[in-house]
């Protein structure tokens, strides 16, 4: 198992009746945020996972509203992120080596191919929610697609 995974795992030696040795079943105990915390990479992959599927939920919402059909896809869902790595390994055949977030990535490879219409790579500057999560970013470019109802990014303005 990877280092970086979210739960360490402990094998402990114990002693068969025989007199040798065997390992018994493995056990797990949760790791310490300081002892090892998720990669950026993992926290990205886990961020967009979340983010895809609450799309999903919220387009079913508003079309069961709108439509009185909650399995529309009237509505579209546009995926943006900033990571390289990610992005890459979400239109890749190559795999990741940790299996937790090759998980991840194959969720969101699943839930692109049927349920969101694009999902592109954004540079960190252009990224609207940062001014929702960071302290100090500009508000303006959010405040823009809430008063005009469109994003440049999508429409390519």
């Amino acid at each position: 198992m990877a280092e970086s995974s979210r739960r360490k795992v402990k094998q402990k030696a114990e002693s068969s009746p025989e007199g040798g040795r065997r390992q018994s079943l493995a056990r797990e105990e949760p790791q310490g945020i300081a002892e090892a915390g998720p990669s950026a990479f993992a926290a990205e992959t886990l961020g967009c996972t979340d983010a895809l599927s609450d799309a999903v939920y919220c387009r079913q919402l508003v079309s069961e509203i709108l439509y009185n059909q909650p399995e529309s896809r009237v509505i579209e869902i546009f995926g943006f992120v900033d990571n390289m790595q990610l992005f890459d390994q979400i239109f890749s055949t190559k795999q990741c080596s940790d299996k937790r977030i090759r998980l991840d990535v194959a969720e969101i490879q699943e839930t692109v191919a049927k349920e969101v219409s694009n999902i592109s790579w954004t540079p960190t500057a252009d990224m609207l929610a940062d001014c929702l999560t960071k302290r100090g970013a500009d508000f303006s470019k959010l405040a823009k697609v809430v008063e005009e109802g469109f994003c440049c990014a999508i429409t390519k303005c």
